[in-house]
């Protein structure tokens, strides 16, 4: 698809066509390369309908460069909260710019954004994209921004936004930080000479600890994701800082706001101890969002808010009373059983039906509802875990948040 030849005309086809089969349609038009490049935008609409729907309705010709692009692309919920990273007034480089949603929402706060991209096609739709949405303080340039940058003398911007490609020439999904192109482990110095800060977009599968190990002035590291998964991590690096990063766990909802963020220092976990017990029926259980268990403050959770864990490798937590700002889900604790035997007869008081999360339980959630022979679905939640005494027990709840 070239980014000059879509036609009102073929516009008029993806609207038309919006919500087609799109296998069918490319069956039906095989070979028609006008409808085959409408049929590209439907099929990147439908893909990023519900990550992208801000910026769909604010830019409808949205010009998508390939279908590659749709899949890789940021949400715009993620976007916005990169955005908040950034200082008001600030000159900003996007060493990797792609579609541009990351440039487009921090283009909101800096006085200026230059956003380089390898692939010209990709560039240029990222060019149409700005003008469409009277983006004017940002600039879309085809370019290796590797080169660019070792070009560029000291401080001339504030700020480098870089998201590694973590793919590789075959196509295989990459995760360390070295691996990922380009190399801002060997880069990072070269990038702090030109720009005080420089904001890292990688892996959710990466640890944190060995992140930061792996490059140096680390001032913070986010885990962010939204209420079923850690999306990435973000590593904020500043010039000349020194001392332990910040860690923050940060969920964001589907309308951007904020759910919850969770801040500590690393030394904070060290030095805190867990609380343990038994949870009991009529008290309140929390499962951690996942940005928070990527984060890891599994032992100063006991010290920020009044729970306790049932043992120490059980990340589920429980109190007596319920905390509204917990950084998870809630649920009422219904029942508490052993898992033996008698199980089965114990859950079917409580009917067939639950969503099961196990966490440091010998059976996988699949595996263990085949086991008790209950159903997804329902109201309820079953929490398999241990206690204390390394025991397995079935915990049945109800939401309540």
């Amino acid at each position: 698809m070239s980014a000059a030849n879509l036609t009102d005309e073929q516009w008029k086809m993806v609207d038309k066509l919006i919500d087609k089969d799109v296998n069918s349609l490319r069956l039906a038009h095989h070979g028609n390369a006008a409808m085959v490049a409408v049929i590209d935008q439907i099929e990147c609409r439908q893909r990023t309908r519900k990550k992208l729907c801000r910026t769909l309705e604010r830019i409808p010709e949205f010009l998508f460069p390939s279908v590659l692009s749709a899949e890789q692309s940021t949400s715009d919920s993620l976007a916005r909260f990169h955005s908040t990273l950034i200082p008001v007034g600030a000159r900003v480089l996007d060493m990797t710019c792609g579609l541009g949603i990351d440039a487009m929402h921090i283009a909101a706060k800096a006085s200026q954004v230059t956003a380089l991209d390898l692939n010209g096609h990709t560039a240029e739709c990222a060019a149409i994209n700005f003008r469409q949405a009277g983006i004017y303080n940002a600039c879309v340039m085809e370019g290796d921004s590797v080169s660019y940058l070792r070009n560029l003398p000291d401080n001339s911007f504030d700020c480098i936004f870089i998201d590694p490609a973590r793919r590789g020439e075959a196509g295989q999904r990459l995760f360390a930080l070295a691996d990922c192109s380009p190399d801002v482990t060997s880069l990072l110095g070269e990038m702090l000479r030109v720009a005080e800060t420089v904001i890292i977009k990688a892996s959710p599968m990466l640890d944190i600890s060995h992140s930061a190990a792996e490059l140096h002035d680390v001032s913070r590291i986010l885990a962010i994701g939204d209420r079923r998964e850690c999306k990435e991590l973000v590593i904020v690096c500043r010039r000349n800082y020194s001392g332990a990063p910040l860690v923050s766990a940060v969920t964001i909802a589907q309308d951007e706001e904020i759910v919850s963020g969770f801040d500590f220092r690393p030394e904070a976990e060290k030095d805190s101890e867990a609380a343990y017990g038994m949870p009991e029926s009529g008290q309140w259980l929390y499962e951690p969002w996942p940005a928070t268990i990527k984060a890891a403050p599994f032992k100063l959770l006991c010290n920020r808010y009044p729970v306790m864990k049932p043992a120490p490798n059980s990340h589920v937590y429980f109190s007596r009373t319920e905390i509204s700002d917990f950084p998870g889900r809630g649920h009422r604790i219904d029942a508490v059983i052993p898992f033996n035997k008698k199980s089965l007869r114990a859950l079917a008081e409580y009917g067939d039906r639950f969503d099961i999360t196990t966490r440091n339980f010998p059976l996988g959630a699949e595996a263990l509802a085949k086991k008790l022979k209950i159903k997804s679905g329902g109201n309820r939640r079953l929490f398999a875990t241990r206690d204390s005494d390394n025991r397995s027990i079935l915990i049945i709840t109800s939401p309540t948040l």
